[in-house]
């Protein structure tokens, strides 16, 4: 054993110096400690390469060059391009040929150009459209006004205070002045229609028919006379072809009255001159007419008018009335549920008094027996 412990002593010892003699004294064995640097980027340190002014470093936007250089293309591919720069070479790059274009892009581009085009009248189209629903709708608000006003008038009637017996003589007063104003306005308007009348003087018209045929003959007379050639050659040939066709009957009839014994009268045709003679002897009576034909027009709108406004108060009242008698059947429901409800108070107050009363004799006769047993 003490020869052992003494080897392994010894070998400590060598180890030891041999460790220190090949040891280096600048290397630190501790821990490593890492520092940060004061610059943040390491690109900061390092300058930027020096810029030569023989290379040109042009910035080139990327729509302006895809417009240069789109439609050109390479041609002589098999020859070697020399971008040396060299004075003896003939070529110092691609040579390029402007590519024209294609029907198939063009009507590519047409197409997209149209759709393009109908974008831009759809929304100016829809824009059109907003604006005339804006003013439908503002037209509508003030269309809605006196609707709004009878809405309110409606509401206030249905007030706490309008179930007293005044409500009929109120309803009375109501009828009775919206029946007045339709009358002065209607009384009004056919005033106005008079002093017209006064203004446009008699009329010689004969009224065996009615007034709109009498406009339509107007109507029809003015415009030959105002367009002559295009409806007197319409009118000629529908006069040759009646024409045609009469003398088809004329034909017609001899052929019956022959086969008849002669029973049947011939009709007798007039020649096609005295047909145009006859009509023009009536165009002087059309610049009478002409004269009146405008004031009959605009009394015929007025009393259009007259009549669509009379027909709207009519039924405008009609649906008042409709409504006022609505709310007086509901009036009548009310005051026959109240006297029923009144008469079940009544009932249901006998029937508790005449139970109290049976209730209180019970108690005076308990009480009663009560003190006969106390005694």
């Amino acid at each position: 054993m003490s020869r052992k412990n003494s080897t392994i002593i010894i070998l400590k010892e060598t180890l030891r110096s041999i460790t220190s003699k090949y040891v280096m004294s600048d290397i630190e064995t501790g821990p490593e400690i890492f520092e940060t640097s004061d610059v943040e980027s390491m690109e900061e340190l390092v300058p930027p390469p020096p810029k030569s002014e023989e290379i040109a470093d042009d910035t080139l936007d990327p729509q302006s060059a895809r417009e240069k250089f789109e439609e050109n293309v390479i041609v002589d591919t098999f020859e070697i391009a020399d971008f040396s720069g060299s004075l003896q070479s003939s070529q110092n790059g691609y040579s390029v040929r402007k590519l024209g274009e294609t029907p198939s892009q063009r009507l590519l581009r047409i197409a997209s150009e149209l759709e393009e085009i109908k974008q831009e009248s759809d929304s100016r189209e829809i824009d059109r459209l907003k604006n005339d629903l804006d003013k439908l709708i503002e037209y509508g608000k003030h269309a809605g006004f006196h609707q709004e006003l009878f809405e309110e008038a409606f509401q206030s009637l249905k007030s706490e205070d309008s179930f007293s017996n005044k409500l009929e003589s109120t309803d009375i007063d109501d009828n009775y002045k919206t029946a007045t104003q339709s009358a002065a306005t209607f009384l009004e308007l056919e005033n106005r229609l008079n002093s017209l009348e006064q203004k446009i003087g008699p009329s010689d018209l004969r009224l065996e028919k009615s007034l709109r045929n009498h406009v339509n003959d107007l109507a029809r007379k003015i415009d030959v006379i105002y367009d002559p050639e295009h409806d007197m050659s319409q009118m000629k040939s529908e006069l040759k072809k009646l024409n045609k066709e009469i003398e088809t009957l004329a034909t017609n009839r001899r052929l019956a009255s022959l086969s008849l014994d002669g029973k049947v009268d011939t009709f007798a045709t007039q020649p096609f001159d005295v047909k145009i003679d006859s009509i023009y002897n009536n165009l002087p009576e059309m610049q009478k007419m002409a004269q009146v034909l405008p004031l009959l027009i605009t009394r015929l709108r007025s009393l259009h008018n007259v009549h669509a406004e009379v027909a709207h108060s009519v039924g405008f009242i009609s649906q008042i009335d409709k409504t006022m008698s609505d709310m007086k059947m509901d009036m009548q429901k009310w005051n026959e549920s109240l006297d029923s409800v009144t008469a079940g108070i009544k009932e249901h107050q006998e029937t508790f008094e005449n139970n109290r009363k049976v209730a209180e004799s019970r108690l005076a006769d308990l009480e009663k027996r009560v003190a006969k047993l106390g005694e």
